[in-house]
């Protein structure tokens, strides 16, 4: 089994004194109470019971700037 990895980026304009470790562990609360998992459907796949993989939270990371880089299937 491969692992695959979604990114979600969300975005919000503070004031410039505010530091992200005043929000991070409510941002982490949130999204983690908000949004644990989800299941996906793989469109045409040939099995149809492994068709919809389950995705579990695995991690929040809050900061002011991020670079991803993205690989092939």
């Amino acid at each position: 089994m491969k692992k695959i990895i979604v990114v979600v980026t969300y975005e919000a304009f503070v004031p410039e004194d505010m530091t992200v470790d005043q929000l991070e562990n409510n941002i982490d609360d949130y999204v983690r109470d908000s949004f644990s998992d989800f299941r996906a459907t793989a469109e045409n796949y040939h099995t149809e019971e492994e068709s919809e993989p389950w995705f579990q939270i695995d991690g929040v990371m809050v900061g002011t700037e991020s670079m991803i880089s993205v690989g092939g299937n």
